[in-house]
């Protein structure tokens, strides 16, 4: 079985980013997203939009996807602050 991984902030998830995750779903039976700076709070300059608004724009782009279980996780990814 063949996995792809995307690991990015999705500050905003754009279209660049729907591009890239639509190609993965097609050459891979299973597609799993980390959205990075997940442990974060939300803030104007660096962060605006929050882990859970990010999951969302993901989950609405792929909801079908999702549904079929081929987008199977979009979890957070954690980083250490400088």
């Amino acid at each position: 079985m063949r996995f792809g991984v995307y690991i990015g902030r999705f500050q905003p998830f754009h279209i660049g980013h729907e591009r890239i995750v639509s190609q993965m779903l097609t050459e891979c039976e299973k597609v799993i997203v980390f959205v990075g700076s997940s442990n974060f709070e939300r803030n104007v300059h660096n962060n605006p939009w929050g882990f859970y608004e990010r999951k969302h724009m993901i989950t609405q782009a792929f909801w079908y996807h999702k549904q079929k279980d081929k987008l199977v996780e979009i979890g957070g990814v954690s980083y250490l602050a400088e």
